[in-house]
């Protein structure tokens, strides 16, 4: 039998010239994709900050239409300028919206002038014009009927977003509008504890209107109070199990401090309907820019007079759209994640179906405070969610 023998020579393997080749071919393949990823992430960072930007936009656009429509009591109602003795750059003693034209803000500052951290590259301006009310695109001489605030916010080298409203003398007023009207929800208006009273007694210190039910009232008699009301505040004496389904259809704002109502919210699926508690005194603010902390700038806010209570942190699934005003933070300053956080009314909540108004969730409850320890910045919190949430952000 003969056997056929491969001669050494005969064996072949890859050539440097083939190997050269494929490395080429395959350099060329990993630049491609690497592009194409590079340019799927620089797409996904424009539109998140084209998002952001319209967000710090809207906050300030909300706190201009807040003001008067002109000076309260000025010499000159045509002037758009602010006036004598007004400070140039903090927005908290202006009074009206001509006092924000020309105003530039690099890096954009919160309205007691601290920077907004995280935004140091960025420009907010504003620029306020008189304009026909019948065609606002058309700027005219000063007649006392229109007004185009342009709030523009922008990035370089190219990226800019503008938000534009008009405001008429026509406007409703603070003074028009009236007082906020809450709907104070808790266990027992007949019989409400301590705390209840303390809160109910700072409504009605800040000029609210307030309506007491209590938790276990019929899904009728809530539905009439939302369309009475302009806000709700659930405290923390409510019990969550007896809200369930109550709260949920209501196109007002709702604010609040029950444990457990992060699921009702929209805000968070907390299984066991409890949530989570960490002993601290303090929240760190992450969201400066949002109207409910913007008085804050970025820093610590303590809310508690005892530094050996607890504070509530979310764990459980939590909303895709959730804004995080402020985290729950320890003595070593370590986050255990939001405390203070809110979602606009058409937000996905946690089950990422729309929620029917805003929504507020504070850091407290009955379980892990008593109302007499809370600080003044923590009583400013609630009164700013309750604004924000009824939209009358200047109010």
């Amino acid at each position: 039998m003969s056997r056929m023998r491969i001669h050494p020579g005969l064996r072949r393997g890859m050539s440097l010239v083939e190997a050269a080749i494929s490395t080429f071919v395959l350099a060329v393949m990993l630049v491609g994709a690497l592009q194409l990823v590079g340019a799927v992430h620089r797409t996904r960072l424009t539109v998140s900050d084209r998002a952001r930007a319209a967000s710090l936009a809207s906050d300030l656009m909300a706190e201009i239409l807040g003001q008067a429509f002109e000076e309260p009591g000025g010499a000159d109602p045509t002037a758009i300028a602010r006036e004598s003795g007004e400070s140039p750059f903090l927005r908290r003693d202006w009074d009206d919206i001509d006092d924000y034209h020309g105003w530039i803000g690099a890096p954009p500052r919160a309205a007691n002038g601290d920077a907004l951290p995280g935004w140091s590259a960025w420009t907010r301006s504003v620029a306020v014009e008189w304009v026909s009310p019948e065609d606002p695109s058309v700027v005219v001489p000063p007649d006392g009927r229109a007004k185009r605030v342009t709030v523009t916010v922008q990035r370089p080298p190219d990226l800019a977003v503008s938000l534009v409203a008009v405001r008429s003398m026509a406007w409703p007023s603070r003074e028009t509008l009236g007082p906020i009207r809450v709907l104070f929800v808790l266990d027992d208006p007949n019989s409400a504890t301590g705390d209840d009273r303390m809160i109910l007694d700072r409504l009605l210190d800040w000029g609210f209107e307030v309506e007491s039910i209590a938790d276990d009232a019929g899904a009728g008699a809530f539905t009439d109070a939302f369309d009475r009301n302009d806000a709700v505040l659930i405290a923390a004496s409510a019990k969550a199990n007896t809200l369930r389904g109550k709260i949920s259809p209501a196109t007002i704002g709702v604010v609040s401090e029950l444990k457990g109502a992060g699921k009702e919210l929209g805000i968070e699926n907390d299984e066991r309907d409890k949530g989570k508690d960490q002993k601290s005194d303090r929240v760190r603010i992450l969201d400066p820019a949002h109207y409910i902390t913007s008085v804050f700038g970025s820093q610590f806010v303590y809310v508690f007079d005892d530094d050996k209570l607890t504070l509530l942190y979310m764990d459980g699934a939590l909303s895709p759209d959730l804004r995080v005003q402020a985290d729950l933070v320890d003595d070593l300053m370590l986050s255990y994640g939001p405390s203070l956080a809110a979602l606009e009314a058409g937000d996905r909540g946690w089950d990422l179906a729309p929620v029917a108004g805003k929504r507020v969730i504070l850091p407290w409850s009955v379980a892990t405070y008593r109302t007499p320890t809370l600080t003044e910045d923590a009583w400013t919190l609630v009164k700013r969610s309750i604004e924000w949430a009824a939209g009358r952000e200047a109010q």
